[in-house]
């Protein structure tokens, strides 16, 4: 059986356990994103210093995706059966990354964690707890 089947049969009725599967999976995709997101930023880390160790000068131009997010970013959301947060990355590509599952938009992500129909741009915060929305829809 489909375990993503099966996490999506789970959502929809939230009064129903985790079985054991349900919750290994969850855990794998938490697990999968949070090595992303330190991946991540290990791979800025390092570029910072090779910049740092040239003679060219800084290039101040963030570079953004199609929503206007600068690439490299982290966000975390949280559902209401996990206490532990689901984390998003957007990569240099400019598409949303969690765990090894890409997405197009911060919305289908945010579908694909809660279960429902959801905004993106609300769901999703940033590490300090501010929404996407408030900060990069002004």
């Amino acid at each position: 059986m489909d375990l993503q089947l099966k996490k999506q049969e789970r959502i929809v009725n939230i009064d129903e356990p985790l079985t054991v599967e349900e919750q290994l999976a969850e855990m794998k995709l938490k697990v999968d994103s949070m090595s992303q997101m330190f991946f991540m930023l290990r791979k800025l880390g390092m570029e910072k210093k090779d910049k740092e160790d040239s003679d060219k000068p800084a290039d101040d131009k963030l570079l953004l995706n199609k929503d206007g997010i600068p690439v490299n970013t982290c966000f975390v959301g949280y559902t209401r059966k996990s206490l532990d947060p689901y984390v998003l990355v957007v990569n240099e590509k400019g598409e949303y990354i969690l765990g090894t599952k890409v997405f197009e938009s911060l919305s289908s992500a945010a579908e694909f964690v809660s279960g429902v129909r959801r905004s993106g741009w609300t769901f999703w915060c940033t590490l300090e707890g501010e929404t996407v929305k408030e900060v990069y829809k002004n």
